[in-house]
């Protein structure tokens, strides 16, 4: 699935085929955020339309 990418966290390339983590309904994003943050699931790839994801 495709999700935003966060801004002030943003996944890049480099994070392909690790975790990613929610920000919001919409939005992921690099780091856990001080472990306030769930894991989303799998980076899959990174493009200009956002995250690709594998949900776990």
């Amino acid at each position: 699935f495709r999700f935003a990418n966060a801004a002030a966290d943003p996944v890049d390339l480099a994070d392909v085929n690790t975790d990613c983590f929610i920000v919001d309904d919409q939005t992921v994003a690099a780091t856990n955020g001080t472990n306030t943050r769930s894991v989303a699931g799998k980076v899959r790839d990174v493009d200009q339309l956002g995250v690709w994801v594998e949900i776990l």
